[in-house]
């Protein structure tokens, strides 16, 4: 590298520009963003094994071309074919094309749906039954906030009013606080006591909507469709067990940008983003410039 500009003044005019978007940093090229961190740039080899960590590694779901991409320059990496390798990647991916569901109906727009703050208004919903795993689990109860898209899920054996009162307190009350209101189906565990008599005790607004009511606006639905691919992804022949792999699958979640919003459950819960693996065995300057002392 001659750090020289070219002779043409046209051709010197244009690196002039383009270098103002870069910068070398501890020996490192770094690309700036807009209105984010300094993006690193790497090479194919690079880029190849931070695809493969972001889509199915430790803290993946293996997610789509768009989710993929948007996180890896979330997290600070930078390269020009990143969208084409990333959808050369998930087409080669064998988990992808066996459990990856065929779209069917047209896409609707979303309801907006009004709050008074974060952790206000809370969705919640039943999935399974799954394969008994571990404690004949075979149930999976799911709840999300409206504002910041925040998962919070639990096996569970079976489904009851006191399941379900159990799941919110440990789940949600300690560690968000009381929710203002609730939106659920009008399961027999949701309307009926104990959960009811509970929910009236502690002011919380029970909502109960209907298949394809706006006031719902199928958010938990969703949600648990996420995970039951995310988790289908994850086993193989060799492991059944449902149960150990939805960590991976919630924390992935709660990691990836959400289109409604543009941002990361956990950024707006915690006001900055999650150290993913990947960040570790390629470092940005986040993980580069600390100093322990």
């Amino acid at each position: 590298m001659k750090e020289t500009l070219p002779a043409e003044k046209e051709k010197a005019r244009v690196v002039r520009r383009k270098s103002g978007r870069y910068a070398v940093i501890n020996g490192v090229l770094y690309k700036k963003s807009y209105l984010g961190p300094w993006l690193r740039c790497i090479g194919p080899l690079q880029a190849n094994y931070i695809l493969r960590e972001i889509h199915e590694g430790s803290c993946s779901m293996h997610a789509g071309t768009r989710s993929v991409v948007a996180k890896a320059i979330r997290t600070g990496y930078y390269w020009t074919t990143m969208h084409s390798d990333a959808r050369k990647l998930i087409r080669a991916c064998q988990d992808c094309q066996v459990h990856r569901p065929v779209p069917k109906n047209p896409q609707q727009k979303l309801t907006p749906i009004m709050f008074r703050w974060p952790f206000y208004k809370w969705g919640i919903d039943i999935a399974g039954p799954f394969l008994e795993g571990p404690g004949k689990v075979k149930f999976l109860i799911v709840a999300m906030d409206y504002f910041t898209k925040w998962i919070k899920a639990k096996p569970v054996a079976t489904i009851t009013g006191n399941q379900v009162k159990k799941f919110v307190w440990d789940k949600i009350v300690y560690r968000f606080g009381l929710p203002g209101e609730i939106i659920s189906d009008n399961g027999k565990q949701f309307r009926d006591n104990p959960f009811k008599d509970w929910c009236e005790k502690l002011c919380i607004h029970q909502c109960f909507a209907s298949v394809k009511h706006p006031q719902a606006n199928g958010l938990v639905e969703r949600a648990n469709r996420s995970l039951g691919e995310g988790i289908k992804a994850w086993l193989d022949e060799r492991s059944k067990d449902w149960t150990k792999e939805l960590p991976h699958v919630l924390w992935a979640h709660r990691t990836m940008i959400k289109s409604s919003n543009g941002d990361t459950p956990f950024s707006l819960t915690y006001r900055t983003e999650a150290v993913i693996p990947v960040e570790i065995g390629m470092p940005i300057i986040r993980t580069a410039k600390v100093d322990m002392v």
